[in-house]
């Protein structure tokens, strides 16, 4: 932890003290705290401005050190081989199409490719039995499933750089669908019944929904008081009172509807809206 400039004022004070050369320098007995207040009454010695402004030189090295000791910290923790931050790191790594190389003890690519690291959303997680990754590409702002080859290409990739043995299971699925029937109280002044704002002719019913949708993390958590909440915060645009009757979701290809009944996680990691049900009532 990085020392204040007072602690390194009276730390070469005190070295200052040790050298039998420097006795004559005056005052024999100095501190931070003597020195501050010497500035606001007098002038004071040049040697002790100097081992002031060594202090604060002191202090900046020392704190340059702490953030470079933080910041390397940071780097071991997440890039520990084997954990959990390691397999995501290594997920975000992979680049589709180049030739892996061994080399300093590790599979690693020769040189960084940007445009040919096709994962933008991943998580990790693990079981008793194995590491579970859910990874997926991106197309318009939207995490989308990988092609056959791109998965296929991909899972070659982990079991090389992954550790020996470990069973690891990659999920690259389309998004779960999700099923919303609303009942909108909607103040008539601003909002048709419709579900359009009068002045601006948008809906703000859908693109609340959406935009919750759209903002959930991947492989995070879809929770109905947050989506009341973002349709709460549409009332300036007409919406007075929202409440969700139903709310139920299911993985693609699956045709079983489960009940939402207050927050639930998607099998793929993300969500899309297959059907929006609004009743507009006028609250008047």
């Amino acid at each position: 932890m990085a020392r204040s400039i007072n602690e390194w004022y009276d730390i070469i004070d005190a070295e200052k003290r040790l050298q039998n050369s420097l006795n004559g320098l005056q005052p024999s007995i100095d501190s931070s705290n003597k020195l501050l207040s010497d500035l606001t009454t007098s002038k004071v010695a040049d040697h002790r401005l100097w081992m002031f402004i060594s202090a604060v030189f002191a202090w900046m090295l020392d704190t340059l050190f702490d953030g470079h000791k933080a910041e390397i910290e940071e780097i071991l923790s997440a890039s520990a081989f084997g954990t959990l931050p390691w397999y995501r790191s290594a997920a975000l790594e992979y680049q589709h199409g180049d030739i892996l190389v061994y080399t300093n003890n590790r599979f690693q690519y020769q040189e960084v490719n940007l445009a040919s690291r096709i994962i933008k959303y991943v998580s990790s997680g693990s079981t008793f039995h194995a590491v579970t990754l859910k990874v997926a590409a991106m197309s318009n702002g939207r995490p989308t499933p990988l092609t056959v080859d791109q998965l296929e290409a991909f899972r070659a990739y982990f079991r090389r750089v992954q550790p020996p043995g470990e069973n690891v299971v990659i999920i690259s699925i389309p998004s779960d669908h999700v099923v919303i029937n609303l009942d909108i109280y909607y103040d008539p002044l601003l909002m048709g019944q419709d579900g359009l704002n009068i002045l601006s002719g948008l809906n703000p019913v859908e693109t609340a929904v959406n935009e919750y949708l759209n903002g959930v993390e991947f492989d995070g958590v879809f929770d109905l008081n947050e989506l009341t909440t973002r349709l709460l915060g549409q009332k300036t645009n007409g919406v007075t009172k929202p409440y969700i009757t139903s709310c139920m979701s299911r993985p693609d290809g699956s045709s079983t509807h489960t009940p939402i009944l207050n927050y639930a996680t998607a099998a793929s990691g993300s969500f899309s809206l297959e059907t929006l049900t609004v009743n507009y009532i006028p609250n008047v």
